[in-house]
C-alpha cells in the first residue's frame, strides 16, 4: 500500500518540473498581470465613486440656494408683516410684492425636489408651505399680535432649516470627506442659515419690545 501511494503521490514541485520555460514564464506574466489590474480596479472604482459624490454635490448646490433665498424672503417678510401689524394696516404693496415673490420661491424649490427625488426633502418643504399658508390666514386676523408673528415666524424659518438638513444629506453636502470644502459647505448651508434666523429672530423680538415694551423670552444666537 506503501507503494501504491508514493507512485500517485502528487505535489507542486513534480508539476513544476514537467512544465517548460515558456509555460511557466506565460504563467508568471499572468500572476504578475492579476497584481497589477486588482489594484488598479481598486483605484479606478474608489475614484469613480469619489466622482460621483462631487457630482451629486455639484447638483445640489443649486438647490440649497434657491433655498438659502427662499430663506431670505421669509426673513424679509417677517419685518414688513411687523411694519403692517404695527401700524394696524391691512396690507402694504412692499409686503404682498413679498408674498407674491415668496410663493414663486417655495413652488420652484418644491418642484426641484420633486423632480430630484429627494423624498424626504420635498415632504418636509410641502409642510412648511403648510404652515407659510397658515401663517398668511393669520395675517388676516386683526387679532394676530407681533409676538404671534414672532412665533410664527420662527417656526415657518425653523421648518426650512429642517428642510435644508435633509437636502444636504440627500445631495452629500453634509458628508464631504475632504476637510476644507466640508467646512465650507457647512459654513455656507448650515451655519449662515442659522445666524439668519438667530439674527431675524432678534430683530422680531426688538420690535416687538420696541412697540410693547415687553419681550417674553431671550433669544440665544449660535455660537461656532
Amino acid at each position: 500500500m506503501g507503494i501504491i501511494i508514493n507512485e500517485k503521490e502528487f505535489t507542486v514541485g513534480n508539476l513544476l518540473k514537467n512544465i517548460n520555460l515558456s509555460a511557466k514564464l506565460a504563467m508568471l506574466g499572468i500572476f504578475a498581470l492579476a497584481l497589477f489590474l486588482l489594484p488598479t480596479a481598486l483605484l479606478l472604482n474608489q475614484g469613480n465613486q469619489a466622482i460621483d459624490v462631487k457630482q451629486q454635490e455639484i447638483n445640489g448646490i443649486p438647490t440649497a440656494k434657491q433655498l438659502l433665498t427662499l430663506l431670505d424672503a421669509y426673513q424679509r417678510h417677517w419685518h414688513e408683516s411687523h411694519i403692517v401689524i404695527s401700524q394696524q394696516k391691512n396690507m402694504s404693496s412692499a409686503l404682498s410684492a413679498e408674498i407674491s415673490q415668496i410663493e414663486k420661491l417655495q413652488t420652484s424649490l418644491l418642484n426641484t425636489l420633486t423632480t430630484s427625488q429627494a423624498k424626504f426633502a420635498m415632504k418636509k418643504m410641502q409642510s412648511t408651505i403648510d404652515e407659510w399658508a397658515e401663517l398668511q390666514r393669520s395675517l388676516n386676523n386683526p387679532a394676530f399680535t407681533l409676538s404671534d408673528n414672532n412665533l410664527s415666524h420662527e417656526k415657518l424659518m425653523a421648518s426650512l432649516l429642517d428642510v435644508s438638513v435633509d437636502l444636504l444629506d440627500f445631495s452629500q453636502l453634509s458628508l464631504d470627506a475632504d476637510l476644507d470644502s466640508y467646512q465650507l459647505m457647512l459654513s455656507t448651508f448650515t451655519r449662515v442659515p442659522e445666524m439668519m434666523t438667530g439674527l431675524a429672530q432678534v430683530r422680531g423680538s426688538g420690535a416687538e419690545f420696541l412697540a410693547t415694551n415687553n419681550v417674553k423670552k431671550e433669544v440665544m444666537l449660535p455660537t461656532y
